[in-house]
């Protein structure tokens, strides 16, 4: 490294950028091994920072075993059948339904938003009735916060 690193300006070169830019990274993952074993040392059930080991066994499971409700008339099959009955294809659709929905609903939202930016009136008309939902919603989620936290 030159004078020049702490420049405005400067521009590193190549290795210098591949090397910084890879630097976060390695001491995350150093740091997060280093955790991992630490705690496993103290406690071998944590489940807090899973070891690498555990990261596997998890996402062997996840993606390879039926889901808990599913009832297994054979345990052994081609991979591809056992992904499709596994749990990581179940929350897979789940979430894209959810996710399908939410777009589903965000469109009118985007058009009624849109049309009230270019157009003064329909702004107007539908302000005061947007800003009374969003109190509403707010007042709603303060009630239920309330309630659950007595």
């Amino acid at each position: 490294m030159s004078v020049g690193f702490f420049l405005i300006h400067a521009k590193p070169n190549r290795t210098w950028a591949m090397v910084l830019s890879w630097t976060l990274f390695s001491a995350a993952i150093a740091l997060y091994l280093y955790a991992a074993h630490a705690r496993h040392r103290q406690n071998p059930e944590d489940r807090v920072i899973p070891t690498l080991g555990q990261m596997a066994r998890g996402m062997y499971e996840a993606a390879l075993k039926p889901a808990d409700d599913d009832v297994v008339d054979q345990p052994r099959g081609a991979v591809g059948e056992r992904l499709l009955r596994s749990m990581l294809w179940k929350d897979t659709q789940a979430t894209s339904r959810r996710f399908l929905l939410s777009l589903v609903l965000l469109i009118p939202a985007v058009l009624l938003g849109l049309h009230m930016g270019l157009f003064p009136y329909v702004g107007v008309f539908c302000l005061r009735f947007i800003l009374r939902q969003d109190c509403g919603a707010i007042a709603a989620a303060d009630f239920i916060y309330r309630i659950r936290h007595r």
